[in-house]
């Protein structure tokens, strides 16, 4: 896995980096104490499976408002969302992103373990064979080997599960 996390304190990377290199389920991990800078590395085709993303950064730009950039730009890059500040938990529903998950500060390393076992199993199950269709806007995929049937009517798109044998 591909792993970018950003964050304006450079004691939390390192704290974060480490976790991540213990838990050996990452293959490159950069880190980002600019958000312009890691908005940079995008426009210039680096490409992640994850970002572990501070909310709140104490500039013009918070993490919510990078992330809804970033799935403009790479709508298959899932967010973990870290922050120290909780209360800000209410904001990140409000712009769109790929939201995988939620973090506090301190990062419980088996919370992140399991975090990131849900942005592999999501990935394995996006890898699939499957029908990709917009419904206002938001991809829904559909694994072909789950489904039997699948009628259009209109706008509203039915489908019926295949039943177990």
């Amino acid at each position: 896995m591909e792993i970018a996390i950003c964050d304006d304190n450079k004691a939390i990377l390192d704290v974060i980096e480490k976790q991540l290199l213990d838990l050996d389920m990452v293959d490159n991990i950069y880190t980002y104490s600019n958000l312009d800078t890691f908005l940079f590395s995008i426009d210039n085709g680096r490409r992640y499976d994850a970002v572990l993303m501070d909310i709140e950064w104490g500039e013009k730009s918070t993490g919510i408002d990078v992330a809804a950039e970033l799935y403009k730009l790479c709508p298959e890059t899932k967010i973990i969302y870290v922050t120290g500040h909780i209360e800000l938990s209410q904001y990140v529903f409000l712009n769109r992103s790929n939201l995988n998950g939620f973090l506090s500060k301190p990062v419980d390393t088996e919370l992140l373990r399991a975090n990131l076992q849900k942005v592999l199993d999501t990935i394995a199950l996006e890898e699939q064979p499957c029908l990709v269709f917009k419904q206002k806007g938001t991809p829904f995929l559909l694994p072909f080997v789950r489904y039997i049937l699948l009628k259009a009517e209109g706008t509203l798109c039915l489908y019926i599960p295949q039943m177990k044998r």
